[in-house]
């Protein structure tokens, strides 16, 4: 059966009494009802919106991302309806069963990323930006991160914050997906077809792509996700980019992270 949603008219329009399902996946906690061709995401309403709103206008025709169909704002939510990309993504079994095929196309993901044009990019997250964010997260709730703190060598947040601060890796800003993770890198005809959830991109330094994806590749073939792939080695990725990895700066950006989820 169905979830009954509420649904603006200015959405309706285009959805009208279409069928659809429900995503689980994500850590965003929106709610995302798939349709055939289209995908409708609504959540509590904060001015990051807006800032997603111009993200999407000024990505389309420079990467394959979904159409940005029509959005609204209304008793304090917010509503995105765009394309639904085609293919299938990183966590297809047939993908993670040929680390070779997805290393390789996941590096093509990146670098496509990275090769975009970046002037008039409407968001940059700086470390000031990222730092600032988590700040305030453990202000929130400092307590709650003790576990994580001690599994990383620090008494408290207040020492890994200081810690992170004190130690900012050079700066190497590129166009960066936000979240790059396998459920939201998308392949068809052995080709990299669309990114997905891409409300949190912007500039960023390259390693934040990076780390993102190691860590994306290794949650989904250590077990953590239920699959275990024996012999699979994260650090394949390296080799399809053709570059050495920077560990400091993939410890930076992996406690930053630890700290959000």
């Amino acid at each position: 059966m169905e979830e009954k949603i509420f649904i603006p008219e200015k959405i309706k329009a285009h959805t009208g009494g279409r069928r659809y399902s429900t995503d689980a996946l994500g850590k965003s906690g929106a709610s995302v009802y798939i349709y055939d061709d289209m995908v409708l995401k609504t959540e509590k309403y904060s001015p990051e919106f807006d800032t997603q709103i111009k993200l999407y206008e000024w990505l389309g025709g420079k990467l394959p991302v979904p159409e940005l169909i029509e959005w609204d704002i209304a008793d304090g939510m917010s509503y995105m309806l765009t394309s639904r990309i085609s293919g299938h993504n990183g966590c297809d079994k047939d993908m993670l069963d040929h680390p070779e095929t997805l290393t390789e196309l996941l590096a093509k993901g990146l670098k496509m990323l990275w090769d975009t044009d970046i002037t008039g990019c409407p968001r940059e997250n700086t470390y000031d930006v990222m730092l600032s964010q988590m700040k305030k997260r453990i202000d929130s709730a400092p307590a709650s991160l003790e576990g994580i703190c001690r599994e990383n060598g620090f008494s408290d947040a207040y020492e890994l914050f200081g810690y992170l601060d004190s130690h900012r890796p050079g700066y190497d800003p590129v166009f960066s997906h936000g979240d790059f993770c396998l459920p939201n890198i998308f392949f068809e005809n052995n080709t990299v077809s669309g990114f997905i959830d891409i409300g949190n991109a912007g500039i960023s330094d390259r390693y934040s792509d990076i780390s993102d994806c190691l860590r994306s590749l290794r949650r989904n073939t250590d077990g953590t996700f239920g699959k275990v792939i024996d012999g699979f080695d994260p650090d394949m990725l390296f080799e399809k980019l053709g570059i050495s990895p920077d560990r400091e700066k993939i410890r930076f950006f992996d406690l930053i992270e630890s700290v959000f989820f």
